[in-house]
């Protein structure tokens, strides 16, 4: 029997190389997760530097610039104590 391991022996090792197999398979599918959501993420920082650089001079605030700094705007409705001036929460 020399040169050769149990069939018992073998079972023991084939078992372990599936489990092992099945976990690194499960970890690539994490990495692959992750590693594509930072070139995402990159993606975002390097338009938004791209946008930055092209606005670091501003000499005056247009239409323009504040459409692409700025998603929205909420103004809400005053309401007036005497005394006070409190802006109203709308939910």
């Amino acid at each position: 029997m020399e040169g050769k391991i149990s069939a018992q022996r073998f079972e023991k090792m084939a078992k372990a190389y599936d489990e092992e197999k099945v976990s690194l398979q499960k970890r690539i599918a994490e990495l692959e997760k992750t590693i594509t959501k930072s070139q995402k993420e990159e993606l975002n920082v390097e338009s938004f530097l791209k946008l930055v650089r092209k606005y670091t001079d501003i000499k005056e605030l247009d239409s323009e610039i504040i459409r692409t700094f700025v998603d929205k705007i909420n103004v809400k409705q005053s309401v007036k104590i005497p005394g006070t001036n409190l802006k109203k929460q709308t939910i």
